[in-house]
């Protein structure tokens, strides 16, 4: 069984300290056999070039939005999995995932965000859920 690592973060992108929490993760577990992301504009197309720069073995898994002008652009090396609406596409990774890294804009949890929407759901699932703070 693969063990797989997803992404959640926003399309404001992510912090210079987020950036760097997340490189520093990726290099200090490369056990990972897959990474999975939702391929939008922002954390998500950081986090796809971070795992190409990065690690010398990879996976690439994109779970695109049904919402065309948030996708990130020019993906490549990456399984494109079915477009769907945001919130289900990110249950689908909550789902799969044995590691859920997550780069909210905000430091505590707020109601009206699919980050941390996400954030709940992979806890309920049964993921560990990683969280670097803005």
């Amino acid at each position: 069984m693969p063990k797989i690592l997803a992404f959640t973060g926003t399309r404001q992108g992510m912090t210079i300290p987020q950036m760097s929490e997340v490189a520093g993760y990726l290099v200090l577990h490369p056990e990972f056999d897959e990474y999975h992301h939702g391929g939008c504009v922002g954390a998500d197309a950081r986090f796809h070039q971070m795992v190409i720069e990065l690690m010398e073995e990879y996976e690439l898994h994109i779970h695109w939005s049904d919402i065309p002008g948030l996708h990130m652009s020019h993906p490549r090396n990456a399984v494109q999995h079915e477009a769907k609406r945001p919130l289900l596409r990110n249950r689908d990774m909550a789902d799969i995932a044995n590691t859920l890294l997550a780069t909210p804009k905000e430091a505590d949890e707020i109601t009206r965000s699919g980050t941390w929407a996400t954030i709940r759901y992979a806890r309920k699932a049964g993921a560990e859920v990683i969280i670097f703070a803005p």
